[in-house]
């Protein structure tokens, strides 16, 4: 007898927790960004494409973006260079 009464607690509670649930909208990043920046991608390179990319004048300001940075291979003698791949949200 105890333990269908504390199923039925159980029960009660569950329903209670899941009908307060929230719907969390998910961002979807559908715009695409790719450039190539003067240095190596390094330890920071998603970060440093980040930043990259907001300071270009063209570029989206106040938008969520992520960047994926990828060394880029150059002729022997010239300066390293990266390439920045870049999402946003339109």
């Amino acid at each position: 007898m105890k333990s269908d009464v504390l199923f039925m607690i159980f029960c009660v509670l569950t329903s209670l927790v899941l009908s307060n649930v929230r719907e969390v909208e998910a961002v979807n990043f559908g715009c695409n960004l790719t450039t190539s920046f003067p240095g190596k991608c390094g330890n920071n390179g998603n970060t440093a494409c980040v930043n990259d990319v907001k300071k270009n004048p063209h570029a989206p300001k106040n938008l969520n973006i992520r960047c994926d940075c990828a060394d880029k291979y150059v002729w022997p003698g010239t300066p390293p260079q990266r390439w920045c791949r870049c999402m946003y949200v339109c």
